[in-house]
This record gives C-alpha cells, sequence and structure tokens, in this order.
C-alpha cells in the first residue's frame, strides 16, 4: 500500500506537475477520484470550490453532473456562495433522486 506522500507524488506527475503538493494531499480523497477518472488541474480545482461553497466532499461523479447542468462557468459561480448555493440546490435534488 503507497504512503499518503507517495500516493500525493504520483498523482502529482499525473494531475498538476506543477502544482504545490500539499494541495493534493490536502484534498487527496478529490485527486484520487480525478486521477481515476482521467480528469484534469480544472476539474480538480472546481471540485475543491464546490466542495468549499457546499461545506462537503464533492464527487467526481457528483461534479461531472453539474458541469454537465450548468450552462456556465461552475468555478465562476463559485465565488458567490450564496447564489452557487441557491442554483446549485435543486441541481444537487435532482442527481440525488436520480434524475437525468
Amino acid at each position: 500500500m503507497l504512503k499518503k506522500l507517495e500516493l500525493a507524488q504520483l498523482l502529482q506527475q499525473r494531475i498538476a506537475p506543477d502544482d504545490d503538493i500539499s494541495y493534493m494531499t490536502n484534498n487527496l480523497g478529490m485527486a484520487v477520484d480525478v486521477a481515476h477518472r482521467g480528469g484534469t488541474l480544472l476539474d480538480m480545482d472546481t471540485m475543491v470550490e464546490l466542495a468549499r461553497v457546499l461545506r462537503f466532499q464533492v464527487s467526481y461523479e457528483l461534479y461531472s453532473y453539474l458541469n454537465g447542468r450548468y450552462e456556465s462557468d461552475l468555478m465562476g459561480l463559485c465565488e458567490d456562495y450564496k447564489e452557487a448555493r441557491k442554483i446549485l440546490g435543486p441541481m444537487i435534488m435532482d442527481y440525488l433522486n436520480g434524475v437525468k
């Protein structure tokens, strides 16, 4: 089994070779999810911002769902957490209820 630091270093090479390794270790669960799905650093950054705004860890599956349903920039939406929660709340409920 890989140690956290070794895993973070591998993920850093896969996702963000020039990014700070502490960013990956602080968000290790999301980093693993993004790397496993073939995502990018932009995906990771957006998931981290969504988690900050929503106050829970966001899976790649939920991120993809929201990204596919929201017609503008999710990262930009996260700049206003009240607006983000207002817009994303119903989408998250649809996701949880299996609405495609």
